[in-house]
């Protein structure tokens, strides 16, 4: 099988604000208070960055005006995006509005985009995949034959046992069944062994 490059020119952006440094403005009063899934676009060299937002006006602000969180973040967390914002410039890239939608539903079209486009800029191939500091994970507890299966993220528990990142949400920490059969936690799990008490 061939392994077959994203033709981004098919792709057709609700809104496309070219050179970033000088319609910042316009691209955060825009945005205000929208969930988003938006793209950067390298001009240059055409590499591309694929994100989510509940509200891109807070986003953006964070892109256009706290270098220090920026900086930090290619340090602590490699973040390609934000080192070549550094980098190269704001003038160097185009921001695409890609979709406005409802906020359950921006993890799962945030995917939608990534596996279409598969950006370079992306760190990780799975949306809403976040390292936390405190390790926090989901946990999917299989009640009918009691395996138990760790995840870095909800979405990729819920991408795992092909349910919808909405629906596995909403049975996180609820202790109800899932489909009948799974328990979802992103509670730690103790095991019970020597030296435990019960």
């Amino acid at each position: 099988m061939k392994n077959v490059k994203f033709n981004s020119n098919k792709l057709k952006p609700i809104i496309t604000y070219n050179d970033t440094l000088l319609n910042k403005f316009n691209a955060l009063y825009d945005n205000i208070g929208k969930s988003v899934i938006y793209r950067w676009v390298h001009n240059i060299n055409g590499k591309s960055y694929v994100g989510s937002s509940k509200d891109l006006y807070r986003r953006l602000k964070y892109y256009y005006y706290n270098v220090d969180f920026l900086t930090k973040r290619v340090l602590t967390s490699n973040s390609r995006i934000y080192k070549a914002l550094l980098e190269d410039g704001y003038k160097n890239f185009t921001l695409e509005i890609l979709e406005y939608c409802d906020k359950n539903n921006l993890i799962e079209r945030e995917q939608y985009y990534i596996d279409l486009i598969k950006p370079e800029y992306n760190i990780q191939s799975i949306a809403g995949l976040v390292w936390s500091p405190r390790g926090k994970t989901t946990t999917v507890i299989d009640k009918t034959n009691g395996s138990i299966k760790v995840y870095v993220s909800i979405y990729a528990a819920a991408k795992a046992i092909n349910i919808k990142y909405s629906t596995i949400k909403y049975y996180v920490n609820k202790d109800k069944l899932l489909k009948g059969t799974y328990l979802i936690t992103s509670k730690p799990i103790r095991s019970v062994g020597k030296g435990c008490h019960r």
